[in-house]
């Protein structure tokens, strides 16, 4: 919208009152033609994220500005509804686009050499909806509907109809207008159809014509049932022509309007007296346009059934201006906007009611001109182009009332997004912390940030912890390959009481642990008791050590498993291989559990002897070599930490015999148990015997289970290739070859170790390179482990990895309420290049300096005509074709060959020579072609196949040097007034009128005078030439024939005003002295960047004269 960015910008101009409509030269200079100063106008049409949307700088540069805004702001409105564009591309989506055409096409084919094809697939109408088909990959109907001003409505209806017949399962509907060409502009001020002052003054007595605006808007249109977002429900919408109409095409039909709006409240079954209470009109603050319509509305709202209570109405035009064919949806955006804060924003520009409306005089119309509380019930929305196509909008929007408590909301939450560039996703973790209370926020960008890493969509991904007791978060570049992820579970040593507490947070974790405890209950154990005991010796027990270590490493499975976490392969530690056979899919939690528990209870009941465990720096050979007797080497961790096992004494032998050689020991907890080793002999039978009734069908094992129990020699037998009895067995007896294991992880694996504490983090570096990252699940007495592990989830999701964290956080359900803050105002995009956007020469014939060009200009004597006052130049009763006028045609020829317009081209005209009159008719159209070579000036100017003017003409600097003059002493001379001048002057023969009698007064002697400035160039350099007639002795006829030199530089024309300033018909004339000598070269001034000199007199038909 104009000098908006987003709809966050645009809502604060509304609710400000700020007037969107400036006056500058951003697409052309102020004023130029006529036309009004001020229009509506985005801030950027130039910069556009070309690598995102796959567009080659050739196409880019031939790209409608309109298509290029048009692809981001549909990424952004799909985003904002919480639809990650990924996951409907192929879909059967539809895209509707109301438009007007390309401005841009026209500058762009403008002229052959440049053209190179690209522009018919950069600007074409059919592109504007095709485009967005092609690059979203929708395979639905792509429509562009052109009904003018009502285009996006129309646009819109056809959508609905289109998902409500089954054509289409969702639509992206849009309305775009940018205003480039100021001919366009021009046509609308032709037909009176434009706001002089540049303002849509709706509804109001001044409203004169509407003014032009540029708007490009997507909205995404869904069946209320799939949609994660509602900002509103389309009731009802229709569309329909208002038919003949004797006025002419352009002519509102309120008769029609009123019909169409009896027909769309009927066939909804809505009471509009009763049931609606605002109506954003089309209101484009037209003579003809606003009656018709407030009056047709009228007809239908208002009624006994509305009890004397107003109906609001509205138009975001007067506060935007009219962005014609998007205009439609630019409301249906206001009427959004408002519904989500609650409030109307107020009209601009009414102050005193329109006389033709009158429901505004009676109170039953009310504009909206203040703040207002969004009212209940329905809304309307009109819309009509001025070509008679007509459309009604019903809709139900979702309205903000504030009643949300949301204070318990202040959960623990992970907020994941991607962008184009650093600044894009810093600015979606900025809008997740100003709303760490609102989990459908956080949500609905959750959902989206599933995206692909490649360079050329989302090379930036970030993440952050809301609510944490850390501020933790993080923004990086995002690997271009997939890394393969290992999950690695640790064995004893891991277990800590109170392990757990705070992941019951985790609905999924939670969940888990719940049904573990439901499956060990018959049992006889608790494990809820278990593992949040505060007694610190809990896991003394080893058969509750196992159970509580697996049933956690479980629910770690299960809650990375509900996040979209897949393995690459699976290393268990020990007793951590059950925990890897559930995450295989080889056992069951009921399995999974029932081993743990057997696993220890056979210790206990095998009452076995007490032993210790110890890890050593040493490498595997020099640790069976340096083993005493009852000690083994139980667990080959590193290349250099080998775990030994075995008598209590014999260990504490060996690490002081190690700790003098100063190699590093530490001493296990293992709960007095020497696993791994000959010491639990006794109940490995017990559980031998136990498996095999668990595990009586056991599944196989997938390849991407490395085993840890099964050495090298072994690993092709059958019972190897199972998770079965045997193979259970061995991992309780056998040695660890962990570190044999950890070979098979590549070399940039994402290794995350799923246990209750990290209490193989160094062993896995110490086995990994660099290239590796190893992440953490929870950590022994942490504050808080949910932290932790959202921690490590927003750093898979910067490695590339895609996560749904929504399982583990606050419960939410779609769609989600109203007020929700918009997504789509904070996302960014790569702007860092600028491309081509069409300029004001891009639309003039330019021509090769070496060649000529031949020009065509009509003259209309017709009344109505804007030529017409060209009939008040009579001289000896007929009318002649001024000389200036001659001029201003050579004038106008160079700059449209020079891609500009006169208004902005100094010149200097030189030898310039009438060969031969031209008599006009006093109505018709006479033609005349100019002809000028660029390169040397040389200008013919030809009429009915004579050449008639001849001369030279070339750009000049803008820094023309002129004298000053003396001011006229009024006073002191006696003066001749207009009617004195030009009763002279008839007597000679010239019989001026109209324009032409532009002399304000003159001295007696016509040495100086004035000459009143209608920004008419024609008149103002015809005075200058009659004041060269005013003194001339007799009554003979005398008409300038050839002039030497003039300079102008109309870009520096100034005026003044002086206190005895003459009237005007549009009190916006000038006065300029003028002083006039014959009798030597004297330079004088008609105003400071125009030079005139009188040289001499030829004869009574050749007065030569230089300007």
């Amino acid at each position: 919208m104009p000098e908006s960015d987003n709809t966050e910008e645009f809502w604060q101009h509304l609710i400000q009152g700020n007037d969107m409509v400036t006056e500058d030269d951003r697409r052309w200079p102020p004023g130029i033609y006529g036309l009004p100063k001020r229009n509506g106008k985005l801030k950027d049409i130039e910069h556009f994220d070309a690598i995102f949307f796959g567009v080659h700088a050739k196409q880019c540069n031939t790209m409608d500005p309109q298509l290029r805004i048009l692809l981001e702001v549909t990424y952004e409105a799909i985003v904002d509804g919480g639809i990650n564009p990924i996951d409907i591309r192929g879909r059967k989506w539809g895209v509707f686009v109301g438009q007007s055409g390309s401005e841009a096409m026209q500058a762009y084919q403008s002229n052959p050499d440049t053209q190179i094809g690209y522009s018919m697939t950069g600007c074409s109408s059919c592109m504007l909806s095709n485009r967005l088909s092609h690059y979203f990959n929708f395979n639905g109907p792509s429509i562009a509907i052109d009904t003018a001003c009502s285009s996006s409505i129309v646009a819109l209806d056809q959508a609905v109809r289109a998902i409500k017949t089954g054509v289409c399962e969702g639509a992206i509907v849009s309305g775009s207008t940018i205003d480039v060409k100021p001919h366009t502009s021009l046509e609308f001020v032709k037909l009176s159809m434009l706001s002089p002052e540049g303002a849509c003054k709706s509804f109001d007595i001044s409203g004169n014509g509407y003014c032009r605006s540029e708007g490009i808007v997507s909205l995404l249109l869904l069946k209320k049932s799939q949609a994660k977002r509602n900002y509103a429900t389309v009731i009802h919408s229709k569309s329909a022509s208002d038919g003949f109409k004797q006025q002419g095409i352009t002519f509102p039909n309120g008769a029609a309007q009123s019909l169409l709006l009896q027909q769309v409240y009927q066939e909804a079954r809505i009471d509009p007296q009763k049931e609606v209470n605002y109506v954003e009109a089309h209101g484009t603050g037209t003579k003809a346009g606003d009656p018709q319509e407030v009056n047709a509305i009228a007809s239908v709202f208002i009624g006994e059934d509305r009890q004397n209570k107003p109906l609001l109405i509205g138009s975001v035009k007067s506060n935007m201006g009219h962005c014609e064919a998007a205009s439609g949806l630019a409301g249906v955006v206001k009427v959004i906007l408002s519904a989500q804060h609650g409030i109307l924003p107020p009209n601009l520009h009414f102050n005193q009611p329109n006389p033709d409306i009158p429901g505004l005089l009676d109170g039953s119309i009310k504009v909206v001109t203040e703040p207002t509380t969004f009212p209940d019930g329905y809304v309307g929305i009109n819309s009509f182009g001025f070509g008679g196509a007509i459309a009604h909008l019903l809709l139900k929007p979702d309205v903000y009332r504030q009643d949300i408590d949301r204070s318990k909301y202040q959960e623990l939450s992970l907020i994941l997004c991607s962008g184009r560039t650093r600044e894009s996703v810093q600015s979606l973790i900025h809008l997740g912390h100003k709303n760490t209370d609102n989990p459908y926020l956080i949500n609905l960008i959750n959902s989206t940030s599933a995206t692909p890493i490649s360079n050329n969509y989302h090379p930036m991904r970030g993440f952050a912890l809301l609510n944490s007791q850390e501020s933790i978060q993080d923004i990086d570049l995002t690997v271009s390959d997939k890394r393969p992820i290992w999950w690695i579970f640790s064995g004893m040593g891991a277990n800590w009481n109170k392990m757990g507490q705070n992941m019951m947070k985790f609905p999924v974790f939670k969940n888990t642990i719940t049904r573990a405890r439901e499956i060990l209950m018959p049992i006889g154990l608790d494990l809820i008791n278990i593992l949040f005991s505060e007694d610190p010796n809990v896991y003394d027990n080893v058969r509750d050590a196992f159970i509580g270590l697996v049933a956690v490493q479980i629910a770690l499975i299960d809650c990375l498993r509900a996040c979209g976490i897949e393995y690459d392969g699976l290393i268990g530690h020990s007793v951590g291989e059950i925990a890897c056979g559930y995450a295989d899919g080889a056992l069951t939690a009921e399995t999974a559990l029932q081993i743990a528990y057997w696993r220890g209870q056979s210790i206990l009941d095998a009452k076995v002897d007490s032993g210790a465990m110890a890890v050593v720096g040493l490498s595997w050979e020099e640790a069976k070599q340096r083993c005493l007797p009852d000690v083994v080497a139980a667990c080959h961790n590193a290349e250099r930490a080998i775990t030994i096992s075995g008598d209590p004494n014999q260990i504490d032998v060996m690490i002081t015999e190690l700790q003098s050689q100063e190699i590093f020991t530490r001493r296990v907890n293992s709960s007095g148990i020497a696993f791994h080793s000959p010491y639990i002999a006794k109940g490995a039978s017990l559980f031998k015997s136990a498996l095999k009734k668990i595990l009586k069908t056991p599944k196989l094992r997938s390849s991407r289970w490395i085993t840890t129990s099964v050495p090298k020699s072994e690993i092709n037998d059958d019972y190897a290739m199972y998770a079965s009895a045997k193979y259970y067995h061995n991992n309780f007896i056998n040695p660890v070859l962990f570190y044999e294991a950890m070979k098979a992880i590549p070399d940039n694996a994402i290794v995350i170790e799923i246990s209750p504490h990290h209490i193989l983090q160094a062993v896995i570096k110490r086995n990994l390179t660099s290239n590796s990252l190893v992440l953490k699940t929870m950590r022994k007495h942490h504050s808080d482990n949910r932290e932790l592990f959202l921690n490590s989830l927003g750093k898979l999701y910067l490695q590339g990895i895609n996560i749904d964290p929504s399982p583990l956080l606050p419960k939410i359900s779609y769609p989600v309420p109203a007020g929700t803050p918009s997504i789509a105002p904070a996302i960014s995009w790569d702007h860092s290049q600028t491309w081509a956007i069409p300029t004001l020469d891009m639309f003039y014939l330019k021509s090769d300096q070496n060649s000529s060009s031949a020009i065509t200009f009509d003259i209309d004597l017709s009344a109505d005509s804007p030529d017409h006052y060209i009939l008040g130049h009579v001289i000896d009763n007929r009318i002649i074709y001024p000389f200036a006028g001659y001029l201003l045609l050579a004038w106008k020829a160079l700059a449209r060959l020079l891609g500009t317009t006169y208004t902005r081209l100094p010149v200097i005209f030189k030898d310039v020579e009438i060969h031969q009159a031209t008599l006009l008719p006093s109505t018709g159209i006479v033609k005349f072609n100019v002809d000028i070579k660029v390169k040397t000036g040389k200008f013919e100017i030809e009429h009915s196949n004579n050449i008639i003017v001849t001369g030279e003409i070339k750009e000049a600097e803008e820094n023309i040097t002129v004298s000053q003059l003396s001011p006229i002493d009024y006073e002191e001379e006696l003066r001749l007034s207009n009617e004195d001048v030009y009763k002279v002057l008839r007597l000679r023969g010239f019989d001026y009128s109209l324009s032409f009698r532009s002399i304000h007064d003159a001295s007696l002697d016509g040495t100086s005078g004035q000459i009143i400035w209608e920004g008419n160039w024609v008149t103002f350099l015809d005075a200058m030439l009659q004041m060269s007639s005013v003194n001339l002795i007799g009554r003979s006829l005398r008409l300038p024939t050839r002039i030497r030199y003039i300079s102008i530089n109309p870009t520096k024309q100034t005026y003044y005003l002086q206190e005895d300033e003459i009237d005007s018909p549009n009190n916006d004339e000038m006065q300029e002295e003028v002083t006039n000598s014959h009798h030597q070269l004297v330079q004088y001034i008609l105003n400071p960047h125009t030079n005139v000199r009188v040289l001499e007199e030829v004869g009574p038909e050749n007065v030569l004269v230089i300007l």
